[in-house]
């Protein structure tokens, strides 16, 4: 039989006493994500069993006709902490090189000592294994240099991160963007170019990778992602920065983007799928 669309959840709603309910009917149902939106579609041969256990549930938890903004807030804390928080350091970088630059060297992959007319580079060893800065290893990717460099990459860490917190553990998902951002800055630290970079790019592209195949080898819905993002994400690996370099002279650091990809990707192919919240249901790639 078709499938109905019958309502859509807002963010933060415990579904699991639903899904229950409507095993135990003997309901088919899918949970669809509509561009962050969870929705619920069920077979027509039993929309109005399905309808029956929402208003059910609806009468034993009465939801608020309308949430504070406070309410909002912690609602998405709760669903999505560490995407959110990656976000923010994210601007807290783009302040520090904004409005604090000469805090930067205390940020970046390798040691850097500020010069009257130049900058001297410590070394990978001297930095790490002498002076054991490790914290460097992860920082430069909260550096952001511009509000547009910040903005975009803000953008697609909501838009790829929350789908990966949702059904990932937190402490996985969290291994996830210090893995991708690690060997982001690491491929970008030894090819040639300036010993300053940053940005959530490289872990974009993690992100980016490990959804495409956690999604092929899952099926889950919620890791679908439109077809364009794929020939978006292509464009910003190859055409953009060459464009980008001619055009107003901006060097893009792309071996983070293929650092990042390349460890989503291994994420992706090594993560077990029972990690992977199913909540009962599949996508139909059809």
């Amino acid at each position: 039989m078709p499938m109905v669309k019958l309502c859509s959840f807002a963010p933060g709603q415990v579904l699991a006493p639903l899904f229950e309910q409507l095993d135990a009917q003997g309901v088919r149902y899918e949970l669809r994500d509509a561009n962050g939106v969870a929705e619920l579609w069920v077979d027509d041969g039993h929309l109005e069993s399905a309808a029956q256990v929402l208003d059910q549930l609806r009468e034993k938890n009465p939801q608020p006709s309308q949430m504070s903004r406070a309410e909002i807030a912690k609602a998405f804390l709760r669903t999505w902490p560490i995407s959110i928080v990656t976000i923010a350091l994210g601007f807290a970088g783009f302040f520090l090189t904004e409005y604090r630059p000469e805090w930067i060297p205390g940020f970046t992959f390798t040691k850097i000592t500020v010069f009257v007319t130049y900058l001297a580079s410590s070394t990978f060893t001297e930095t790490y294994w002498i002076h054991h800065e490790w914290w460097r290893l992860i920082t430069p990717a909260f550096l952001h240099f511009g509000i547009w460099h910040v903005l975009f990459n803000s953008l697609a860490m909501w838009e790829l991160g929350r789908r990966l917190e949702f059904v990932l553990p937190r402490s996985i998902f969290l291994v996830l963007l210090l893995a991708t951002g690690v060997m982001a800055n690491v491929v970008q630290y030894w090819l040639p170019g300036s010993a300053i970079f940053g940005g959530l790019s490289g872990v974009i592209f993690g992100l980016f990778g490990a959804i495409a195949v956690l999604y092929r080898r899952t099926a889950s819905p919620i890791l679908k992602l439109p077809k364009g993002l794929y020939i978006l994400a292509a464009v910003s690996l190859v055409v953009l920065p060459v464009i980008l370099e001619k055009t107003v002279s901006i060097h893009v650091a792309n071996g983070a983007h293929i650092g990042g990809l390349v460890a989503g990707l291994a994420f992706g192919l090594l993560l077990p799928t029972r990690f992977v919240r199913d909540f009962g249901f599949q996508d139909s790639r059809t």
